[in-house]
């Protein structure tokens, strides 16, 4: 996924809820694309350097924000 010409997620594990099934260890994990994730019922994406995520869980957040 891009925002502009930025990627966000450096690639794709398999998961289950907010948690990897597949062990990540840097350099030494092979990461799915998206394709290959968009197949299953259940995902994660690793957030590129330099990305921060923020996670708004509600409408009083959001008008906070």
């Amino acid at each position: 996924m891009k925002v502009g010409e930025r990627k966000l997620y450096k690639g794709y594990l398999t998961g289950v809820g907010i948690h990897a099934v597949t062990k990540f260890k840097k350099g030494e994990t092979e990461l799915l694309t998206l394709e290959e994730v968009q197949q299953l019922d259940e995902y994660v994406g690793l957030l590129e350097d330099g990305v921060i995520m923020v996670d708004i869980d509600d409408y009083n957040q959001a008008v906070k924000l």
